[in-house]
């Protein structure tokens, strides 16, 4: 063995040897391979991130839409049995404060206590989920319009002798 690497290290030495020449070659041959799959993954990995992205971006736009429409379609349909039932003032008040209640807690959450990166890096939306917070503004509010408030006026009147109220709501 040392004898062996005792020819090895002399033709080494000799800076005109083929077999150093070789040994360059296969050297620059290796790298230039690795670089241009370094550069392969990298463009891969770019691409990647520009999908994800877009993909990210997409879910929180529908995301917002979701959000905004529901609160805009419930206003509307809260300002439409605002107009229907003009005599339904006192009646109205449970679905709206339930409507403000709800669209409040909700944006309140997603800005100051929402973990945005689990929610980003995890896809963990709300999404259509935000519709059972609204079902019960729903419910009063179809209950006004639809059935003259005679649910929504027995609440009401239960909560106003819980608390020693002398009035008394009527249905609108």
């Amino acid at each position: 063995m040392p004898s062996r690497l005792a020819v090895v290290i002399a033709e080494m030495g000799n800076l005109d040897c083929e077999c150093r020449k070789k040994i360059e070659t296969n050297l620059r041959a290796g790298l230039e391979g690795r670089i241009g799959n370094a550069a392969a993954a990298q463009d891969y990995l770019t691409s990647l991130i520009r999908s994800r992205y877009m993909d990210t971006a997409k879910q929180v736009t529908c995301e917002f839409r979701i959000f905004t429409g529901t609160n805009a379609l419930v206003f509307a349909l809260l300002i439409a049995a605002v107009v229907l039932k003009r005599r339904a003032d006192l009646h109205l008040l449970p679905a709206a404060l339930t409507l403000l209640g709800a669209a409040s807690a909700t944006a309140y959450l997603y800005l100051f206590n929402q973990n945005w990166l689990h929610t980003l890096v995890f896809s963990d939306y709300v999404g259509f989920a935000y519709l059972g917070y609204l079902a019960g503004a729903f419910v009063f509010l179809c209950d006004v319009v639809f059935n003259r408030a005679h649910l929504t006026a027995k609440a009401l009147n239960i909560v106003l002798d819980a608390v020693g109220s002398a009035l008394e709501v009527a249905p609108c």
